[in-house]
């Protein structure tokens, strides 16, 4: 109740922690959305930030309570969120290069086995074509995997030894 003596509903901040409170007064729980945002709040109506797991599936609520869609870097770790909310994993094709991400959803940097050999940049993009890694040249394919054997480039033919390195004696 409010100090007129109505009871209040909609949004409420109290105690530093916010509320929905329903049309009959009591606290709404679980996912509430208005206009184009979805919040989460808890069992005991108080609105959740950071990280949820529902039904599945992992989801970021921002400190103003929405879902966060797209990258997140959070803890020193990159995620992306997909358009509902839903942090994503495995391979995932952004603004026009590939990523990898975890079983835990954090994007992979470095050499990266998945059926094949892929290096992962710092920014988590695939790498393709030549790669100095650690004193060492490999070819990456247009796929992205990691080239063995014979190999023309530029009209000079290239030996990759059987880990991918260039043979150089």
């Amino acid at each position: 109740m409010e100090g007129s003596g109505k009871m209040h509903t909609g949004w409420l901040l109290t105690g530093g922690k916010w509320y929905f409170l329903n049309s009959d007064g009591s606290a709404y729980t679980g996912w509430l959305t208005r206009g184009s945002n979805w919040y989460y709040m808890n069992a005991d109506g108080s609105m959740r930030t950071g990280w949820v797991y529902r039904n599945g599936s992992w989801y970021f609520i921002n400190a103003d309570g929405s879902r966060k869609t797209g990258w997140l870097k959070t803890d020193g770790k990159w995620y992306y969120m997909d358009g509902r909310g839903v942090m994503k994993t495995g391979w995932l094709y952004s603004g026009g290069r590939w990523y990898f991400l975890e079983r835990g959803g954090a994007m992979r940097t470095g050499w990266l086995w998945d059926g094949a050999w892929y290096f992962m940049e710092n920014s988590g993009a695939m790498h393709t074509g030549w790669l100095l890694d650690n004193g060492k040249w490999y070819y990456l394919n247009g796929d992205g995997s990691m080239k063995t054997g014979w190999h023309k480039s530029g009209g000079i033919w290239y030996y990759l030894n059987r880990d991918g390195s260039l043979r150089t004696e």
